[in-house]
């Protein structure tokens, strides 16, 4: 079911973030989330690059092993870095008064 969905979505060796593969499974559970991702890198329908960044192998068999390259690795980091950036909480005027008061 996965299989079919990730080859209609996204390219042979095109980066795939654990964010987006979120959005796309939709299991709200964090651990089962999680181990969804490991058993499809288990059973080869996704490979892990790094922490967090997965991509599809190429069918090819000459070029099962090959990797994505480092220009599409490369670009994918701005994408983390603003999602980390957003997902920071800046403290409100009230939370920063609070603080404050205690200090």
């Amino acid at each position: 079911m996965y299989a079919e969905v990730l080859n209609n979505l996204f390219c042979e060796r095109e980066l795939i973030l654990r964010d987006e593969l979120k959005n796309i499974i939709q299991i709200k559970n964090e651990n089962s989330f999680s181990q969804a991702l490991s058993n499809m890198v288990l059973f080869g329908l996704i490979k892990r690059l790094e922490n967090g960044i997965y991509y599809i192998q190429s069918s090819n068999k000459k070029f099962k092993n090959l990797k994505p390259s480092m220009n599409e690795r490369l670009q994918v980091i701005p994408q983390i870095n603003k999602r980390s950036y957003e997902e920071k909480k800046v403290p409100t005027d009230q939370e920063i008064e609070y603080i404050e008061r205690k200090i």
